[in-house]
């Protein structure tokens, strides 16, 4: 499961970080190539307004030397088709030059001139149906304007930037694959380290069983012939304890061991129900309130055994952990988008601890691991956590009114 999970994580991080360094470059890319497009259309423009459009293929060509470059010349310049169009004493459209764009239909035109007219400034873009126009007002009379066609300009920065997402996207799917085939071999050392970890814990658990089966015994046959004393008790709690942290242990791995845990939709409310009765007992022997409140038929989707697990592990904690006299709260409610266990106890010593701390496996918040006080390893939490994840639930830590909640949030 966790194997499964990182090698999730790896190819989603390393596809994603692609995608963000492909996103900036490509965007820097087009982003460069259209300013320098935009610039050069605005120096032809410039040089054409500069020359009322009458330029002789030796002056457009000095022009395009000084202004663009010593690579550019006079063809650079006419490549861009442009008008020039007068108005009259009544702003009437009046002699168009359209030598270099012979094409372009005088309603057109005259249409543009009306444009500029309305146009509070002396020079700027003007959009009719697809096509863009550069427009400047020449100096002298009569009024004039230049209208420069930047079709060609727009199909070019819309070309570099499909061509651009649609390399970038081939490379990143051609990326994308090459991590998933070689995920497994780059992840290869984590997962045989993490195979090697669950065998010395499955092994040495059950090779701790038999000495601590041993000990066990000849404990109780001392007690037969000696009677029970101090000693003999406290060796009794310390091989109950040694023998829970080894099934916790060894269950731990199992459970990282088993991803294929079949989830159907059972009745969380009749599970609860067991579990609360089962710790009954437990909670009159320590003094504790139970505040108990479950929604019969409440069905959740999940493996009934390891739904049992997970109640009881939150249970145990609670009882654990609960301060003395204090209250121990068990809901179970269905809502609209799925439902909600909620279990917590009393606990007054909570207030400003980071809660994401207790699901690390053998955290303690005693860090001196003392044997004194409840009798946890740090286990039972993680463990919780894993089976939230495989019921595909979320699993939350709250802490209000001098009470901790632990809330799993089961999706319809």
């Amino acid at each position: 499961m966790m194997i499964k999970r990182l090698r999730q994580t790896f190819i989603i991080t390393a596809s994603a970080a692609l995608l963000l360094v492909m996103l900036i470059m490509g965007g820097a890319i087009v982003g460069i190539a259209n300013w320098k497009t935009e610039t050069r259309a605005e120096q032809i423009m410039t040089i054409l307004a500069q020359h009322n459009g009458e330029l002789s293929h030796a002056q457009a060509t000095q022009l395009a030397h000084q202004k663009l470059g010593k690579d550019f010349t006079a063809n650079n310049v006419f490549q861009y088709r442009y008008v020039i169009a007068s108005e009259t004493s009544d702003h009437q459209l009046g002699m168009i030059d359209q030598a270099n764009f012979p094409n372009l239909p005088r309603e057109i035109i005259a249409t543009l001139v009306k444009r500029a007219q309305q146009t509070p400034d002396n020079h700027g873009v003007l959009l009719l149906g697809k096509t863009q126009y550069r427009f400047q007002k020449l100096t002298g009379q009569p009024t004039r304007y230049l209208f420069l066609d930047q079709t060609a300009i727009a199909q070019t920065q819309r070309d570099l930037t499909r061509f651009s997402v649609l390399i970038g996207l081939i490379c990143w799917i051609i990326f994308t694959i090459v991590i998933i085939l070689i995920a497994n071999r780059v992840l290869q050392p984590i997962i045989a380290a993490e195979q090697r970890q669950k065998r010395f814990i499955t092994n040495a658990g059950h090779e701790l069983k038999t000495p601590l089966a041993i000990i066990s015994a000849n404990n109780e046959m001392a007690e037969m012939l000696d009677g029970q004393t101090e000693w003999t008790t406290n060796n009794t709690q310390q091989i109950k304890r040694l023998t829970r942290l080894i099934n916790n242990l060894i269950n731990l791995a199992r459970l990282d061991e088993d991803p294929e845990i079949k989830l159907t939709k059972i009745d969380a409310s009749s599970l609860v129900n067991q579990v609360v009765n089962d710790f009954k007992p437990l909670l009159e022997n320590q003094g504790l309130k139970l505040n108990y409140q479950v929604n019969q038929g409440v069905k959740v989707l999940a493996n009934a055994n390891y739904y049992t697990e997970l109640c009881n592990i939150l249970l145990d904690n609670a009882v654990k952990y609960c301060d003395q006299n204090g209250t121990v709260t068990v809901t179970l409610t269905k809502h609209s988008r799925g439902s909600e266990l909620v279990i917590g106890n009393t606990y007054q010593a909570g207030a400003n601890q980071d809660y994401t701390e207790f699901f690390d496996r053998f955290y303690r918040q005693d860090t001196a691991h003392q044997i004194d006080g409840p009798a946890g390893f740090g286990i039972g939490l993680s463990m919780a956590q894993n089976l939230a994840t495989i019921f595909q639930a979320k699993l939350a830590v709250t802490y209000q009114h001098q009470q901790i909640f632990f809330h799993v949030k089961f999706r319809s």
